[in-house]
C-alpha cells in the first residue's frame, strides 16, 4: 500500500514540475520569436490625439501630437500579469509628456510600459504588437498596432474614465539594436 501511495505521489509531482516548466518554456519560445525579437531596442514614439483623454483636455485647445522615445528589453523572468496585457515579454521605459494631453503624471513616479509581440501566422497579416503605457494605473495607455518595415504602426487608447485616444507610430531609432 505504501508503494502506490508513493507512486501516486510521483506521479502528482512529476505532472507539477512539467506544469510549471511549461510556462518557461512557452515564455523561452515567445521570446525566440521573430516578432519578439524585432521590439527589442529604442524606438521614437509619436502619438497624435483623436479624441480628447480628460475633460480638462476637453476645454483648452490641445497639440495634435506628442513625440518621444521608448525602449524595450526582453523579460526574461515571470513578471505578474497585469489588467491590461497579460504576460508580457518585454519590458522598458518611456519619455513622453503625456500631460500636454490631459494624462496626469504616473502614479508611481515611474514611466514604465511593457510589451508583447505576436507573430501573425495568417497569410498575408502582419505581426501585431502591444505595449501597455503605465500598466496597472489608472493613467493606462493601451496601444496596439503592427510592424510596417522598421517602425510600428496603430491605435491607442486611455483606460481612464473619459477614455480618449488616436493614432501611433514607433520608428526604430537609427543604430538602436535590432534585436538579432
Amino acid at each position: 500500500m505504501r508503494s502506490r501511495f508513493t507512486k501516486e505521489c510521483m506521479a502528482v509531482l512529476l505532472f507539477v514540475a512539467v506544469a510549471c516548466g511549461s510556462g518557461a518554456e512557452k515564455r523561452t519560445r515567445a521570446l525566440d520569436d521573430a516578432a519578439a525579437r524585432r521590439l527589442i531596442g529604442a524606438w521614437d514614439v509619436t502619438l497624435w490625439l483623436d479624441r480628447p483623454v480628460s475633460m480638462a483636455a476637453t476645454s483648452q485647445p490641445l497639440p495634435v501630437r506628442v513625440s518621444g522615445t521608448m525602449a524595450f528589453v526582453e523579460n526574461h523572468y515571470d513578471q505578474p500579469s497585469f489588467p491590461e496585457l497579460e504576460a508580457p515579454t518585454h519590458s522598458g521605459v518611456y519619455d513622453v509628456n503625456l500631460s500636454v494631453f490631459g494624462v496626469p503624471p504616473h502614479d508611481d513616479g515611474g514611466a514604465t510600459v511593457i510589451a508583447r509581440a505576436a507573430r501573425n501566422t495568417v497569410g498575408g497579416q502582419r505581426d501585431s504588437v502591444f505595449i501597455v503605457m503605465n500598466p496597472g494605473q489608472r493613467t493606462a495607455l493601451l496601444l496596439r498596432g503592427t510592424f510596417e518595415r522598421d517602425s510600428v504602426v496603430g491605435a491607442w487608447t486611455s483606460e481612464s474614465l473619459v477614455g480618449g485616444g488616436g493614432r501611433f507610430v514607433l520608428v526604430r531609432r537609427v543604430g538602436a539594436n535590432r534585436g538579432t
